[in-house]
């Protein structure tokens, strides 16, 4: 990407740094980030999201693209409302914890 697409929206260190943590855990150090819609900056980073979903990443990996916008919608409502916590901590601990499994194993003897 030569500089950002205008699809793209930039995201401040300061105001989204666990939004960026991610986007950085997931495509930050890949050759091609700025082709995916990832372009870093001296105060943060140019998003493309529908670049991001759109492209040749896994649907895992699009899915942690998805989860990565909540979390930047999120930071820049300055957060979720308190009775949503523990529902969504859950959530998210149980599809990333080391004991997810392929669903086809889900419930089967092993």
């Amino acid at each position: 990407m030569a500089g950002p697409s205008t699809g793209s929206v930039h995201l401040h260190a300061g105001d989204h740094p666990h939004t960026l943590a991610l986007l950085e855990a997931l495509v930050g150090r890949r050759a091609d980030a700025a082709s995916l819609g990832f372009e870093r900056t001296e105060a943060g980073a140019f998003v493309d999201w529908e670049q991001l979903t759109g492209g040749p990443l896994s649907s895992t990996e699009v899915a942690c693209v998805h989860l990565a916008r909540g979390c930047a919608v999120l930071e820049r409502a300055g957060g979720l409302p308190p009775h949503l916590v523990a529902a969504a901590t859950e959530a998210l601990a149980a599809v990333a914890g080391p004991a997810r499994r392929p669903p086809a194993t889900r419930g089967m003897a092993r």
